[in-house]
């Protein structure tokens, strides 16, 4: 298997990290992701540049490298902060460096960074949580999956997996949290980025292409399914549940077969009925805001 280790980094992080890497190493079997280290506080360890308000990714990286003892091992940094990767550190502080903010960095075509840093990643939360959490109906813990598994594919092929096409793959360049709020909707990996991952050999070949694409599709699936909580928001902020439950009572108050007894108990199974049968529909093909 190949390890990974999480780094919480920051405060603050909105997950239970123990909880997370026990879900990612129960959905599939080709990596380890572990933690070690409570967090890396970034906060205290680390002066955020740019009128103080972002912190610079190379220093982080550095951070993560000096906190490190197990350096073979791939890394993913993690933290709700705000990150730029600024390779000229005389940058001005008076321009407008939320140009320059990002939601991910690691090394691939779209993001060089420093060679000794190639099997670090950083993962931001901060515009995801802002400003796509609640309209695309998916967890920080499903964002984090589809980010880690286009770090784990981008070092693993070299960059080879991502396509400047649009596929609604996780390998799409996807260059803004706008199209990644749209391919964590529906998280899939593309014919030819199967395709290359089944025939090119990983730079760690410790597991199999055909492990790779079974555990990167496990991961894909856990993402794109809203869960339970986020299709009950969906249900209640739309007048499905309300149409079902009004359109029972109707029939069974204009049935003059049924007393009211009886009407009760079968407008109660009849609905309970639909609505797990929307439930599931939903949980499994979802539409609309969940897709």
């Amino acid at each position: 298997m190949i390890k990974i280790e999480l780094i919480e980094i920051g405060q603050y992080l909105p997950i239970n990290l123990k909880k997370f890497i026990k879900k990612l190493n129960s959905i599939q079997n080709s990596f380890h992701f572990y933690s070690k280290q409570e967090n890396i506080n970034i906060d205290t360890n680390l002066q955020p540049k740019y009128n103080g308000l972002f912190f610079n990714s190379n220093d982080i990286f550095s951070s993560v490298l000096k906190n490190s003892t197990n350096t073979d091992d791939l890394k993913i940094a993690i933290g709700a902060i705000s990150i730029v990767h600024i390779e000229d550190e005389n940058i001005e502080n008076n321009i407008d460096i939320e140009e320059y903010e990002w939601f991910g960095v690691w090394q691939n075509n779209l993001c060089p960074i420093n060679q000794k840093y190639n099997n670090i990643g950083l993962i931001s939360l901060k515009q995801w949580m802002q400003n796509y959490e609640q309209e695309s109906y998916r967890t920080n813990e499903q964002y984090l999956c589809h980010m880690i598994i286009a770090f784990i594919g981008d070092i693993l092929y070299s960059g080879k997996l991502t396509h400047a096409d649009f596929r609604w793959c996780i390998f799409d360049l996807n260059d803004d949290m706008h199209s990644i709020s749209e391919s964590v909707k529906k998280c899939n990996l593309s014919q030819g980025v199967q395709e290359i991952i089944l025939k090119e050999k990983p730079i760690i070949q410790d597991v199999s292409g055909t492990q790779i694409l079974e555990s990167f599709n496990r991961m894909a699936k856990f993402v794109r399914q809203p869960n339970i909580s986020s299709i009950f928001r969906f249900l209640n902020e739309n007048a499905i549940t309300q149409f079902f439950i009004i359109g029972i009572l109707l029939a069974n108050s204009l049935n003059p077969l049924l007393t009211v007894a009886n009407g009760s108990i079968f407008s109660s199974g009849l609905m309970g009925i639909i609505f797990i049968s929307i439930f599931f529909y939903l949980r499994h093909k979802p539409y609309g805001k969940l897709k």
